[in-house]
């Protein structure tokens, strides 16, 4: 199992966090990297879902962005804020195979370019609530997932 990109700048969000005003949990762990960066499969999985959606190109909700559903055996994993690269729904990928790429966030007209990684435990994974909520359900540190493999 590898992680879903080559490095990682830090300072941004973590995992399980309520950050000050937000009132929600994080649902993720955001990886900083620069825009188009490359991101693979953490492992072998199918792809379920690939879709444009409000949120995930930043706080306008008219700005639309991309995020990916992979679904890894017993879990699924979130990439979100990538622009995906000739996948395509239902397609069998191995480990480390390139998905997509970061696209760029903008917030308060700065850009943010980075990975919100989630991971899901179980197959039937939400449509909505994907990077906050008011509770973490069935979501486990993606982090942690990664290093006990």
């Amino acid at each position: 199992m590898r992680e879903p990109v080559d490095y990682d700048l830090g300072k941004y969000r973590r995992f399980g966090i309520i950050y000050p005003g937000e009132n929600k949990y994080h649902l993720g762990k955001d990886y900083n990297v620069h825009l188009g960066e490359e991101v693979f499969a953490i492992t072998g999985g199918v792809v379920k879902e690939i879709r444009e959606a409000g949120s995930f190109g930043g706080w306008n909700p008219k700005r639309k962005g991309w995020y990916i559903w992979i679904q890894h055996s017993e879990v699924c994993a979130l990439y979100g804020h990538v622009k995906p690269f000739q996948i395509s729904v239902g397609d069998v990928i191995p480990e480390g195979q390139l998905i997509g790429h970061v696209h760029d966030y903008i917030r308060d007209r700065f850009s943010l370019p980075h990975l919100h990684f989630g991971i899901w435990q179980g197959t039937d994974y939400p449509s909505s609530n994907l990077g906050y909520d008011t509770s973490l359900r069935k979501w486990i540190n993606p982090q942690n997932y990664i290093l006990e493999r």
